[in-house]
């Protein structure tokens, strides 16, 4: 899967150590949500430092508000908690890596996670 903006990439290493990226971290947390025993490492962009890498589980992650992702679910992801904050500010709801994951299983995920599971969950590698 292409990246179309890269303020909202996302990775997912294999077991096998394969990476497949995602295009905003809705489709990651969607595909991890179905398949958590291939994972071997999860990565989001720092909405602030567009191409910078930061792990899943300790990035700070807002909901809403200005910065809305490619995807329904309005997901961004910040590696400062300061900036995370100053997004939540302006109108933005703040998240932990769970809650994400919660968010995507109640809402079913995103329409365009499929496109990760059509292809026999590969995604696109680099």
């Amino acid at each position: 899967m292409g990246i179309t903006d890269r303020r909202f990439g996302a990775e997912l290493v294999t077991d096998k150590g394969k990476v497949q990226t995602f295009d905003s971290i809705e489709c990651l947390a969607t595909f991890y949500a179905r398949h958590r025993d291939v994972a071997r490492s999860l990565w989001v962009t720092d909405y602030a430092r567009p191409g910078t890498l930061v792990r899943a589980d300790s990035a700070h992650y807002v909901r809403g508000g200005e910065a809305q992702s490619p995807m329904a679910l309005g997901v961004v992801a910040y590696a400062d908690s300061s900036a995370a904050e100053r997004a939540v500010a302006r109108g933005g709801e703040r998240l932990r890596w769970k809650e994400v994951l919660a968010l995507v299983e109640r809402t079913g995920g995103t329409p365009h996670s499929a496109m990760h599971l059509m292809d026999g969950g590969t995604g696109a590698s680099r």
